[in-house]
Order: structure tokens, then sequence, then C-alpha cells
């Protein structure tokens, strides 16, 4: 489910103005591969809005106007909460799936200890 946050907090959850953006059918839980290509169309279309869109001139906004869109947050559940947003699983060990800071160094967490891995280290 999509919601525009930029709508007042009173019309953000009507009907009209939420949008599913897709739906995961069952009964297990998708593979990694699976996921990706489910959310593949979507995440397309949202990295080509992240770049801005311009609309053309109206006789209601003679100037036209200009839109980015980003996802904010996301409300998932917690088998779907590390896979979706990259976060570390309750089990797990490091932060993210792309850096090598274990969940033991969390006092040290900064621009000087964060080493991203390799390509083939992240494998």
């Amino acid at each position: 489910m999509l919601i525009c946050l930029n709508l007042p907090p009173s019309e953000r959850l009507k009907t009209e103005n939420v949008y599913a953006a897709g739906i995961i059918p069952g009964p297990k839980e998708p593979t990694a591969l699976q996921s990706n290509y489910l959310l593949l169309p979507l995440i397309k279309e949202l990295k080509e809005l992240w770049q801005g869109y311009n609309f053309s001139p109206t006789s209601t906004g003679p100037s036209g106007s200009f839109i980015r869109v980003a996802i904010l947050m996301a409300i998932v559940d917690v088998v779907a909460m590390p896979k979706l947003t990259g976060f570390i699983f309750h089990s797990g060990s490091h932060f993210c799936n792309f850096c090598t800071i274990h969940k033991a160094q969390i006092e040290e967490i900064g621009p000087q200890f964060h080493y991203t891995c390799s390509y083939q280290a992240h494998k």
C-alpha cells in the first residue's frame, strides 16, 4: 500500500488516496528471487520518480510543478522487514547486507568504521 504523506492526515487513508502497489500471494513466503521479480516494476517506477518529474503548466498552475517521489517508511511484518529494508534480522550478525560492521560493534558506528564489502565478499 502506498500512501501520499503530502496530503492532510485526514485525507491520507481514504480509499481514493491509497494505492495498492501489490499483493504477494501465499501460502508460503516468496524466495528472495521471487520477491525481486514482484518488486521490480515498483522499484523501477520509484527510481524514475526520484529523479523528478515536471508537470506541464495549467490554468491553475501556470508555472507547472516539479515532483519527486520517495518511500519514507515501510510498515511490514517481522519476516518482511529485513528483506524489504535491508536491516538486520533478529538473529542476524550484521546491520545491513552490504557492510562489514558486526552488531557487537554497535557503539563504534560512524563513517570511520563503515567498510563496504565487495560484491564477491557479499556473495
